[in-house]
């Protein structure tokens, strides 16, 4: 497993490198004390490990110059707040230089762990029984009383599902933006107070009912 470390605090880098060594976990790990020097690296990983707040580019700028769709990417904030202006389907979630670092620690171990195991979902639809990995759904939504989910590649009309069953089997990977709609919380681009933006130009409306819970559903499936 290699993973890239971008932090410009360097004992704070220096003691999570030492942290997740002493885990015997089997990594490879590179430390960048700024975004530029990453860049210019041009190298290739399976983890990013990214400080939103660095000098120069920021981590947020940086994410999205990462032409690997393959590489996960972790942000790590001193703000919370900054949590909501990062987006994409290749970040995996953030830690808070707040918490607690053993705490962190844990966090990157089930982070690692999310990453190579991608549940499924069974459905009906009108001709046959399917499984649908649950990292190529991005949203689940009715439609004139009918039932679709829209993936990656295809629009799929399925039976026999509520919105609140799929919600319970996405197991905590899905929000609510409205009562009518589901959208996977990997595949958000960018949303503001009236609606998200999801990766192949999907739009959804996010009501004003609905606003401070989804705030609050997405920073705990991205900090959880």
């Amino acid at each position: 497993m290699k993973i890239a470390l971008v932090e410009d605090n360097v004992e704070y880098s220096d003691l999570l490198y030492q942290r997740l060594i002493n885990q015997c976990l089997d990594i490879h790990l590179e430390i960048f004390n700024n975004g530029e020097s990453f860049l210019v690296s041009n190298a290739n990983f399976d983890f990013i490990i990214l400080d939103i707040e660095l000098p120069g580019l920021d981590g947020i700028e940086i994410s999205k110059r990462i032409e690997n769709t393959n590489t996960f990417i972790i942000f790590l904030t001193s703000l919370e707040d900054r949590v909501f202006e990062a987006f994409g389907k290749n970040i995996l979630g953030y830690l808070l230089k707040s918490e607690n670092f053993d705490t962190n620690i844990e966090k990157l171990k089930k982070l690692f762990e999310k990453a190579k195991d991608v549940p499924k979902i069974n459905v009906r639809t009108p001709f046959c029984s399917l499984d649908i990995q649950s990292n190529k759904i991005v949203k689940i939504c009715k439609e004139k009383r009918k039932t679709f989910i829209y993936t990656l590649t295809d629009k799929i009309q399925i039976y026999d599902y509520s919105l609140e069953k799929l919600y319970t089997r996405g197991e905590g990977l899905f929000i609510y933006p409205n009562q009518s709609s589901l959208i996977n919380a990997e595949h958000i681009v960018s949303f503001d107070n009236y609606e998200v933006l999801l990766c192949q130009g999907i739009k959804e409306t996010i009501s004003r009912s609905y606003l401070v819970s989804f705030k609050k559903e997405y920073l705990k499936r991205k900090t959880k």
